[in-house]
């Protein structure tokens, strides 16, 4: 589904709060005035935040030159024909997020057949020695990709299944600078519960969402009744891929105020309005 975003994605780039006002006091006043009261406007974020800006360190750090500033996270989208990326990011202080997308299906990771590609993207991840979060099969409420619900006769159960298999393979080779993040689109399709999906506690360390503005829907529409729903796992919860098409700069605010680490769903070229990036900076 990332393919669909990617393409709405050329026209965004937002998220949203603005800085604070401080009353300043009068340093020849024995007694300083009360300082006024704060005026309607909300803190920068706090929270980690990170891009999709491509596969690559270049599109990265173009990004970054971009908003001025370097990102907590950075995504990438990876299938399971490529061997582990070569990035710099964890070198640079940030948090690799990779989306890991098994376009042969799930069936033939249930059954075994992928172990040794895994044992071997394990022990690589091991290698690169920086954080990582790792992001199996994303979306997999959707019945779009190959991994997706329904699609080739998967089930929710096919979803835990090759989950705990992948969870289990890395556990077995001590992998412990990955950190697993299952994300849901915002909107099961067809309709199915957050919780069918869910292989447990001891299997998540994030859940995730994923939500776009189309058009016309506000931040709430898009992310309230699925941000409710995930927090019910008691897991913290972030919101890996998200963008707007417009309007950008309320969906934006609304985003910065929720107070969620977010990755921003974005692509190469970086141009947009002006009242959008300034947003976007204002938060970041």
């Amino acid at each position: 589904m990332h393919k669909i975003f990617s393409i709405l994605a050329l026209f965004v780039l937002f998220l949203a709060l603005t800085t604070p006002a401080f009353a300043a006091r009068n340093p020849r006043s024995q007694k300083p005035p009360s300082p006024p009261p704060p005026t309607a406007t909300t803190t920068p974020t706090q929270v980690s935040w990170g891009a999709y800006t491509g596969n690559n360190d270049q599109t990265m750090a173009s990004f970054e030159a971009y908003v001025g500033k370097s990102m907590t996270t950075n995504a990438m989208f990876w299938g399971w024909d490529s061997p582990f990326p070569q990035t710099t990011t964890g070198s640079q202080g940030k948090t690799l997020l990779l989306f890991w997308e098994p376009w042969m299906g799930l069936k033939p990771i249930v059954n075994g057949s992928m172990d040794a590609y895994i044992t071997q993207f394990a022990l690589s991840a091991k290698a690169y020695g920086y954080p990582i979060i790792l992001a199996p099969f994303v979306e997999f409420n959707l019945n779009e990709a190959p991994w997706g619900n329904t699609v080739g006769g998967n089930t929710p159960q096919d979803v835990i299944s090759a989950w705990k298999r992948i969870h289990s393979i890395f556990g077995a080779n001590n992998v412990t600078n990955v950190k697993f993040a299952l994300v849901y689109n915002n909107v099961s399709i067809p309709a199915a519960s957050y919780a069918s999906f869910y292989p447990g506690d001891a299997y998540v360390d994030y859940v995730g969402i994923d939500g776009f503005n189309f058009g016309g829907q506000t931040f709430s529409q898009v992310f309230s009744t699925a941000i409710a729903e995930a927090k019910t796992f008691g897991k913290p919860v972030w919101l890996f891929s998200t963008g707007s098409v417009g309007p950008k700069s309320e969906f934006i605010r609304d985003l910065g105020a929720a107070g969620l680490p977010w990755i921003w769903f974005n692509q190469s070229p970086f141009n947009i309005d002006a009242e959008s990036l300034d947003a976007f900076k204002s938060i970041i």
